[in-house]
């Protein structure tokens, strides 16, 4: 395919090649290729052209720009309905990309963007005091626009935004002794209630500990949990979209996880006291979910667990699930069932992150040393 340039009034016109009729006709997107449209070639070539016009006019001063501006395809890309549905996800979504707009000008060209400028915004980030788990979190949705602007072909080609190096931490979890003071302090707190609503508070946090810990769900997963989702019958319970919440399993992975036999015993318990008006694990009594965001949940444990004197920097319902997830495997468990329960989209997820050496007994394969 060849483009026609102007670079003068009433002078010679440049001729340069584009792309192949195949590359016009179809595209590589994060999800493999397939056919363009016939407006998606349209928009193709032209911003094939524009970026062919932009490089011509390099030596020229005063060359008029061509290209939409970052803040614009940034716009275009927060109006498209791509994004997740979670209100909270789509937030931090926006938050990561206007950083990066305001980093870079909100109305510097998009096919301006280069590499340094991508790893110019990761050392802004880096020296900005924010810990190592926000920036990886900013540099990641970063990326996730740059993919789509690629897709929509807005960019000529993918850019990938450049990864720090990862310290990888040993999981922070409990020990037993830690999580039989954390159930003897909640059974305490729902025996010495001395309201309604405190009893209600106490039964609460009983139901995110035991559901946490042998369930191993997100605490997204258990804010919006219905009771249907719990099949004591086949002894499992589903985790699935929520259509009226407008929310979908992490990665929309739904996933199918067994009772444990303590916690089934539990859940049987949970609801035979339980009205018929409530709707959901963690509901108000009156059919209404008793936390509606996972930060107000962080923060009722973070209380629990000064009182208590664990209060050490671990995220309180997040070390449930990671003592679990690090318990089964040092048990011996099979990496690809505890990815399965855990709801990773992969193992090395859970081989990375919740793998204790020190779980191991390491000492034979030592011994095979000549």
């Amino acid at each position: 395919m060849i483009g026609r340039f102007w670079l003068e009034p009433g002078g010679r016109a440049l001729t340069r090649n584009l792309c192949s009729l195949e590359d016009a006709l179809y595209k590589d997107t994060t999800r493999g290729r397939r056919k363009r449209t016939e407006a998606e070639v349209t928009r193709f070539l032209k911003t094939l052209w524009q970026a062919q016009l932009t490089s011509l006019h390099t030596d020229v001063p005063d060359a008029p720009e061509s290209s939409l501006t970052l803040q614009e395809v940034a716009q275009a890309w927060i109006a498209s309905g791509l994004m997740l549905t979670a209100t909270r996800t789509r937030v931090e979504y926006v938050g990561s990309v206007n950083r990066f707009v305001l980093f870079c000008g909100a109305a510097r060209p998009l096919l301006e963007l280069r590499r340094h400028s991508l790893s110019g915004f990761a050392e802004s980030l880096a020296s900005s005091g924010l810990s190592e788990a926000t920036i990886h979190k900013h540099l990641r949705h970063l990326q996730v626009f740059l993919n789509w602007a690629y897709d929509e072909e807005y960019l000529p080609r993918l850019l990938r935004v450049p990864k720090p190096a990862v310290v990888r931490k040993t999981p922070m979890v409990y020990s037993v002794e830690e999580l039989d003071l954390i159930e003897s302090t909640l059974d305490a707190s729902l025996r010495t209630a001395s309201s309604d609503s405190r009893r209600l508070a106490a039964q609460t946090h009983l139901r995110v500990f035991w559901i946490a810990r042998f369930a191993l769900l997100r605490a997204g997963e258990i804010l919006t949990l219905p009771l249907s989702a719990l099949d004591l019958g086949s002894k499992v319970v589903r985790v699935r979209a929520v259509p009226e919440l407008l929310w979908t399993p992490k990665a929309k992975q739904e996933r199918t996880i067994p009772l444990h036999s303590i916690l089934l015993r539990f859940i049987s318990e949970d609801l035979r006291r339980r009205s018929d008006a409530e709707v959901w694990w963690l509901d108000d009594g009156q059919g209404k979910r008793y936390y509606s965001a996972p930060h107000s949940l962080s923060q009722a444990f973070r209380r629990l667990l000064m009182r208590v004197g664990l209060a050490d920097g671990r995220k309180p319902v997040h070390a449930f699930r990671a003592t679990g997830i690090t318990n089964m495997l040092g048990a011996g468990g099979d990496l690809h069932f505890v990815q399965r329960i855990a709801g990773h989209s992969n193992p090395q997820t859970t081989l990375n992150h919740y793998a204790k050496g020190e779980a191991w007994d390491v000492r034979e394969t030592v011994e095979l040393l000549e």
